[in-house]
């Protein structure tokens, strides 16, 4: 059966004449403007900063005054909410009405953000072995330093949560050990990245200590979850080669990390024609 549209005459001419009545009358009389109304761009544009401002001034004054728990809620939403719906909370929140986040926050699905305890105690002496190293470089006691920095760990933040690296290297693509194993590597890179600091801040024979000195950090296993030991991630810092790039080679056939042994030793005037299972005396696309 075929939909029926029925016109009930005198309903449609109320509504026609409604609706002219009241295009005339905003015709006749315009609302009057205010001088609180923005003129221009600028001024619109600082009215709105104005307004942010007054916002997230009472937004901060009513989480100080939560419990720590709301607080951590509050914490995680600042996070994760996103310059669009993150002002938009705290509106809510100021003018004292609900919206979706609240009928949430109890979920069980939902995990707690992790908290970082802090750098571990294997994190904070691989960075003063780090530091001795730099001395030594700089007063020439030694021109070669290898460090092998096995593990690391944290004090759990958390009841059950574990922050050693070896449990969470074996992360078995679960997001939420991924995201601790981060927060750890995180830490090591810290450091190693005040070790260059130090390095580019340390004169030598007039210029930087950096500029004579090649630093090579990385990991033994591209995917420790599975010990897979291709695609290696390695950081390259100092010398003569031009940094500031990242390399992505080919995941089915990537180059031995021993390409890079040999130029890092032709580098430091050692001679070699092959180191390893090298195939080439170059790594493709690093060059000095």
């Amino acid at each position: 059966m075929r939909n029926q549209v029925r016109c009930v005459p005198g309903v449609f001419v109320a509504m026609v004449v409604a609706a002219f009545v009241l295009g005339l009358d905003s015709i006749a009389a315009p609302p009057a403007a205010t001088q609180a109304e923005p003129t221009n761009a600028d001024e619109a544009a600082a009215k709105k900063q104005a307004e942010e401002a007054a916002v997230n001034e009472k937004y901060a004054a009513l989480v100080s005054g939560l419990s720590p728990a709301e607080q951590a809620w509050e914490k995680a939403l600042a996070e994760n909410l996103g310059s669009f719906y993150l002002p938009l909370h705290k509106r809510d929140r100021v003018a004292g009405r609900s919206n979706a986040w609240d009928f949430v926050k109890d979920d069980p699905a939902l995990q707690p953000p992790v908290k970082d305890p802090g750098p571990g105690e294997n994190t904070a002496r691989f960075g003063v072995m780090l530091d001795v190293a730099r001395l030594a470089l700089q007063t020439d006691l030694t021109r070669i330093v290898t460090l092998y920095f096995v593990d690391t760990a944290k004090t759990p933040s958390q009841p059950n949560a574990s922050f050693s690296h070896h449990e969470l290297s074996h992360h078995g693509k679960d997001a939420g050990k991924i995201e601790k194993l981060a927060v750890l590597e995180r830490d090591v890179l810290t450091e190693w990245g005040r070790f260059v600091g130090g390095l580019k801040e340390a004169p030598d024979g007039g210029g930087r200590l950096l500029d004579r000195t090649i630093s090579v950090v990385g990991a033994g296993m591209g995917n420790a979850s599975s010990h897979d030991s291709t695609n290696l991630p390695i950081l390259v810092a100092g010398g003569r080669f031009k940094h500031g790039s990242h390399l992505a080679h080919d995941p089915k056939s990537p180059p031995p990390v021993c390409n890079l042994w040999v130029q890092v030793l032709h580098e430091l005037g050692v001679e070699v024609p092959k180191f390893g299972s090298s195939t080439s005396e170059t790594l493709a696309g690093f060059s000095a």
